[in-house]
């Protein structure tokens, strides 16, 4: 989980790169998909054959519906959101998933809400938060339309992790991860028309960015979650785990883009970094 979250830390990078090839939100969103569902075909065809691709029916539909919830409708709901209230305070609102989901694990998975996850929890919805904004909120727009998409993004966001936790155990991660990712794809070039600008967009330098972003921040962190989740991991436990997505992604801002990283930033990294280790040492269902 953590190492999924460590490549999920890299998506803002990679957006923004393709960003500055000219392409708009859900282009970025299509590159995504394409080029991680090319690399993740030659990988779950080497490495489990064509025949473990013929799956059961039903779970298939599954892998269809994460695919629209987590993916297109998650872009959808994202992009929104970002128009409105900005980019910041978009990402503020994306860090709520980790309540949704353990809220709905509770009920969907009997997993229990112990103390020591909810300290965890609200430790590291706190420290995204201040991560994120450093705690000074001038400049936000609080759009009510933009905070809405904003929560949705976030409840569709969550749903990965509870999508994955019945399906997980039904397919070998490489499958589960291919069928993700190509209805992902399938949902986000319907909704994004792709047919009317990707011979426009298809530049040799886009494609280069393009294929490192589908390895980034779709193929591996996605493979990655999905081993986690196959190998246990409880569902409430799992956001928090990946959180060191923002932590990443504060580094990589401060590295390649010169952002200022001041104390109060810190300190929220701190918070995100200690909530994952209070979940990650000694049992997951402790008090």
């Amino acid at each position: 989980m953590f190492a999924a979250g460590v490549f999920w830390g890299t998506t803002g990078l990679c957006v923004r790169l393709l960003s500055d090839q000219g392409l708009t939100a859900l282009q970025v969103a299509f590159f995504l998909q394409l080029f991680g569902l090319l690399f993740m075909l030659p990988t779950v065809l080497s490495k489990c054959g064509a025949g473990a691709l013929k799956i059961d029916p039903r779970l298939m539909v599954l892998l269809a519906l994460t695919g629209f919830v987590s993916e297109a409708l998650y872009d959808i709901c994202y992009t929104s959101s970002v128009t409105r209230v900005g980019v910041a305070f978009a990402g503020v609102l994306l860090y709520l998933s980790p309540v949704f989901v353990m809220i709905i694990a509770r009920f969907a998975f009997r997993e229990r809400i112990t103390k020591k996850k909810l300290f965890a929890l609200v430790l590291n919805v706190a420290g995204c938060f201040v991560t994120v904004t450093g705690l000074d909120l001038r400049g936000f727009d609080l759009d009510p339309k933009g905070i809405l998409f904003g929560v949705l993004a976030a409840l569709c966001y969550g749903m990965i992790t509870i999508f994955d936790k019945y399906t997980a155990d039904k397919a070998h991660p490489f499958v589960i991860t291919f069928y993700i990712l190509l209805f992902g794809f399938l949902f986000v070039a319907l909704i994004s028309r792709c047919w009317t600008f990707w011979r426009e967009v298809m530049t040799p330098q886009a494609i280069a960015l393009g294929a490192m972003a589908g390895l980034l921040a779709a193929q591996m962190p996605y493979t990655l979650f999905v081993y986690g989740i196959a190998c246990g991991v409880e569902a409430s436990r799992a956001p928090i785990l990946a959180s060191v997505e923002v932590v990443i992604a504060a580094l990589i801002g401060v590295l390649a883009f010169k952002e200022e990283l001041g104390p109060v930033n810190a300190l929220g990294i701190a918070a995100v970094l200690v909530s994952i280790a209070v979940l990650s040492s000694g049992r997951s269902g402790g008090r």
